[in-house]
Order: structure tokens, then C-alpha cells, then sequence
């Protein structure tokens, strides 16, 4: 959607554009109207305007000085001149600055018309070229950090074997002849500690705040340490690191020392995990490393904090299987979340299905690894559900809410209480969407009832009601089964006809009453609309006995 500007001193020349552009808003343009240069800037610096229709030769600033400020406030925006003038420095002014058109208001309307058009299609091609240029420098840069990230992903997981060409065409400053370090960090034990509210967020912001690992050991240490995200996702992060210079601090030890540092670079939302390369090992020897860190969060203290990796710990080899699938169930349950957030119900259904089936399975195989798994549901259902003010939760969702807030955190339910938890979400969930549906298009309502005598323009509207313009459009076309401009004008028809009845009021405070500059179309409207003019509808109110039937369109 684009914001069209028009600008005149003379009322009659704006209420004319406006009607006749309206008329033919084929590009669904939010049209802001001003009768004076003042104006006209305070509507730019309130509103990102893309075109600006406006008078030349205009008291306090002209149209050329209106333009300098156009670019200095809006340096994209169109702007087409129009003039009773054919003064030759008037339109070479104008043709200096690329985007500016120059018309004379003798022009058709049909060309007024096709030059808002032509600015329309400029504005789309520039965007969609910025579109594609940020879109492709951004892929780019989004590629580069995957192929890097994948690769390391590829040797700690033993598919891959690291070689210094493959490393200096990524781009990772590492050495294929020089041991590293691995570097874990959980932060599920955070589901294990807390129960209630905003856990998820601050679940997240760690996950978030792990990713500054490798600066953080930069700042430490120093130029001579080169550190990379190998693997971030689902609760657990891993990190290759690799030390130039064995004079400087340990990485092991400058890594525990920041994080241990209350007063450091790093504080964390949630209890974290770590588990460290006590000494680095070779390219090669990654995979195994790998799994032995792993496997030793897995059981880790319950408290949290850190595990220095001492060779010949055994890597848990029967537990792979088991390890896998709670990944699996891992990345289902943090899915949970992006489908229920998008309102994407069958997609939700699916994963929670998905979700219970691994949580299960693990459960009755590995217990500890399960009873984490249950946790990590529970506190998914259990912190939605405590956003629901008490008075709008659902039936069955309360009862199972006082359940799970009784009970230990990782007490397992039986699979039909989770599906008829997710159900009542989804309930409550649809309900709410349609109560605020409701609340923002009732709320948009009054707010044009109390300003027909106002600019009312798309963008006011959508701020009033939260909303991204188009989609108000678009949503209150569905609910209401009328056009947004269309409700509008009706609003104004009928106020005007009960002004009008009334027969106190003159015809030229009437039209301002309900919007509109200019009497005479005010009057040019009032008669498309009722198919008389107001001094007709006047007369015939008069003549009518019945009080209320100007009032009601239906009686037209």
C-alpha cells in the first residue's frame, strides 16, 4: 500500500484530486490531503508519504521550497507539480530533481491519473531492486555462515575431514595441522529449575547469548584464539576453538573464568551446562570427542555449571540411539512453539503427535533422558497456559493447568491429557483471535463515528486499531462485508443527511461536518450518493412526516 499526498491552497482543487483519484484507486492508495505547505510537512514528518501531488506557486512556501524539504524528510518520494503556470523556470526547477514530474492543472484528469501510475510502477521497480539487492547480499552472507557452520558440523559428526584448502575457501581461520578444543553448552536444566511463566524466553535468550561464546574468548584471550559456532540449536551449542599462541591463558580456563565472572561479558536467563575439552585433540579425533561431551551433559549435575572432559571417559555408545531420538523430540517440541504462534493448528496437531511418540519411547529406554523430555512438554503447555487470564481460560485447560501445577515438573500425563491440553489451547487460542478481531474493527468504527469531520486516512485508522494498513483493509472488508472507503462514505452520507434534516445548519458547515473542503463536492457527492442534492433532500425532509427518515438509508 502507498501514501499519496495531495497539496493545494485552494480547497477546491485538493477535494477535486481526492474524489477523482478515489474514483479510480486502482493501486489502493491511503490519500492524506493539506490546504497549506505547513501542514503538508507536518503530514511528512508523521507519515513515510511516497507521492506528493502539489501546487507550485503558494503563500508562506512554495511548491519548489516544499520539495527541498520532500527530499530532505523523504528522499524516495514522488512528487508531480501542478500549475496554472506554464513558466518555463517553474518546470525546469522541477525536471532538475529525477523524481519530479511537472503537469499543468489544465491537464485531463486521465493524465493526472496515468502519471500517478507511472510513479507507482517506479516506486514497485525500485523496491523489488533493493528487494533482490539486500536479498542477495543477505543469502550470501546467510550461505557463507551455513557452508561454514555445516562443514564443522560435518567433522564433529565424523562425515567430513578437514583439509586447509577446504578451511581457507570457507573462510574459518583454523588450521588443519593444529589440535582444537570443543566446546558444549546445555541450557535445557532450565525446564528441570524453574516452572511457570516466561521460561521459554529466557530458554531463548541464552540459546541467544551462547552465540557470543566466541567473541567473548576473543576478548579474553585475544587475537591468537579463533572460535566458531559448529552446531547451535535445540538447547545445546557446540564450538570448535583453536589457540595460536600457547603462551596466552588456556582456553578452558578463560572460558570458565568469563563465565563464572558474575560482573563479566556473559550473564545468562537460565541455568547453563558446559562441557570442555580438557586438553585440544586433533581434527580427527572431534567425532569422539564430541560424543564423549555430550554424553557427559547428559549426566551432568543437576545443578548445572561445568564439566572439564578427562581422557578415558567412556562415550556411552548404547545410548546413541536413544540420544538421537531425543533430538528428534527436541527439535518437535521446539516447533511447538512456531506453529502455535502462527495459528497453524493442523501443524501443531502433527508435531505434538511426533513430539509424544519420541517423549514416550525415549521414557520407557532411558529415563533421564525421557523425564527431561517431559519436563521440556510441560513447560511448554504449562507456560502458555499461565498467560491465559483465569477468567478466559478453558474448562478442560484449568483443570489440567491445577494438575500439572500440583505436580512434579517432570511427571509424565498420559497422552490423551496432552491432546485434550492442546485442544483447549487451540480453543481458547481461535476465540481470542476472534474477540480481538472483533474489539479492533468495533474500535475502528467508533473512531470514524467521532471524526467524520477528519482526515480520516487508512494509516490513522491502522495505528488505531494495531494493525499493518492492508491487512486492516483486508480484514475489514471480510468481517464487515464492506469496503473500508465504502463505510466511510456511508458514515458521511448518513451524518450528512441527518445534518441536513435538521435544517440548521448551512450547507457549506455541513460539508465540513463531515469532511469535506468544498461545498460544491460535497454537493457533487451527496448527490451521486443519494441521487439528489442536498437542498432536494432538504425539501423532501421537510415534507416528510416521519422524524427518522432521513435517517435511515434504507428509506432512500
Amino acid at each position: 500500500m502507498y501514501r499519496l499526498l495531495l497539496v493545494d491552497d485552494e480547497p477546491l482543487i485538493v477535494e477535486g484530486l481526492c474524489i477523482i483519484i478515489q474514483e479510480n484507486n486502482r493501486w489502493g492508495l491511503d490519500i492524506h490531503r493539506a490546504c497549506r505547505s505547513r501542514d503538508a510537512l507536518d503530514v511528512l514528518k508523521e507519515v513515510n508519504i511516497d507521492i506528493v501531488i502539489t501546487d507550485i506557486s503558494m503563500p508562506e512556501i512554495s511548491g519548489i521550497e516544499l520539495m527541498d524539504e520532500i527530499r530532505r524528510l523523504r528522499p524516495d518520494c514522488r512528487v508531480v507539480f501542478l500549475t496554472a503556470h506554464d513558466v518555463f523556470e517553474y518546470a525546469y526547477a522541477a525536471l532538475k530533481i529525477p523524481t519530479a514530474r511537472f503537469l499543468l492543472k489544465t491537464e485531463s484528469y486521465t493524465t493526472i491519473l496515468d502519471t500517478i501510475d507511472g510513479c507507482v510502477r517506479e516506486i514497485e521497480g525500485e523496491l523489488r531492486a533493493r528487494e533482490l539487492a539486500a536479498r542477495s547480499d543477505e543469502q550470501m552472507r546467510l550461505i557463507q555462515d551455513l557452508k561454514k557452520k555445516e562443514y564443522l558440523g560435518q567433522v564433529i559428526h565424523g562425515y567430513d575431514k578437514v583439509t586447509q584448502t577446504d578451511l581457507d575457501e570457507l573462510g574459518l581461520n583454523f588450521k588443519a595441522d593444529m589440535p582444537v578444543y570443543l566446546i558444549l553448552a546445555s541450557f535445557w536444566r532450565e525446564f528441570d529449575r524453574k516452572r511457570g511463566a516466561g521460561e521459554t524466553e529466557e530458554y531463548r535468550k541464552s540459546i541467544d547469548q551462547a552465540a557470543l561464546i566466541p567473541s567473548i574468548l576473543t576478548s579474553r584471550i585475544g587475537g591468537c584464539i579463533h572460535c566458531e559456532i559448529a552446531e547451535l540449536q535445540y538447547g545445546m551449542a557446540c564450538f570448535t576453538a583453536q589457540q595460536g599462541d600457547e603462551t596466552r591463558p588456556a582456553i578452558t580456563s578463560a572460558l570458565m573464568d568469563a563465565l563464572e565472572d558474575q560482573d563479566g561479558e556473559v550473564s545468562f536467563a537460565c541455568e547453563a551446562s558446559f562441557a570442555l575439552s580438557a586438553e585440544p585433540c586433533s581434527w580427527e579425533a572431534c567425532p569422539a570427542e564430541y560424543k564423549r561431551l555430550k554424553s557427559m551433559l547428559t549426566r551432568a549435575p543437576e545443578e548445572g555449571g561445568f564439566v572439564c572432559a578427562a581422557s578415558g571417559f567412556s562415550d556411552g555408545g548404547s545410548d546413541d540411539k536413544n540420544l538421537r531420538m531425543a533430538e528428534k523430540c527436541r527439535k518437535s517440541i521446539e516447533a511447538l512453539q512456531v506453529y502455535l504462534e502462527s495459528g497453524y493448528s493442523d501443524g501443531f496437531r502433527r508435531k505434538l503427535a511426533e513430539s509424544l511418540e519420541y517423549m514416550y519411547r525415549v521414557y520407557e529406554n532411558h529415563q533421564r533422558l525421557g523425564r527431561e523430555l517431559v519436563i521440556r512438554l510441560n513447560l511448554f503447555f504449562l507456560s502458555f497456559v499461565n498467560r491465559i487470564p483465569d477468567t478466559e481460560m478453558p474448562e478442560k485447560a484449568a483443570d489440567l493447568l491445577r494438575r500439572l501445577q500440583i505436580m512434579d515438573p517432570d511427571a509424565m500425563l498420559p497422552r490423551q491429557r496432552y491432546i485434550e491440553l492442546a485442544e483447549a489451547i487451540l480453543t481458547y487460542q481461535s476465540n481470542a483471535k476472534q474477540m480481538l478481531t472483533r474489539s479492533s474493527i468495533e474500535r475502528v468504527r467508533q473512531y470514524i463515528g467521532a471524526h467524520l469531520g477528519d482526515d480520516i486516512s487508512l494509516t490513522r485508522l491502522a495505528r488505531i486499531a494495531h494493525f499493518n494498513p492492508k491487512y486492516l483493509s483486508k480484514l475489514f472488508s471480510s468481517e464487515t462485508g464492506v469496503n473500508l472507503s465504502d463505510y466511510i462514505a456511508d458514515k458521511r452520507r448518513d451524518e450528512a443527511k441527518r445534518l441536513i434534516v435538521q435544517g440548521n445548519m448551512k450547507i457549506q458547515d455541513i460539508s465540513a461536518a463531515v469532511g469535506f473542503f468544498s461545498p460544491a463536492y460535497f454537493t457533487r457527492f451527496f448527490k451521486k450518493a443519494t441521487g439528489m442534492t442536498p437542498q432536494q433532500y432538504k425539501e423532501i425532509g421537510k415534507n416528510d412526516a416521519s422524524p427518522n427518515r432521513a435517517e435511515s438509508p434504507s428509506q432512500e
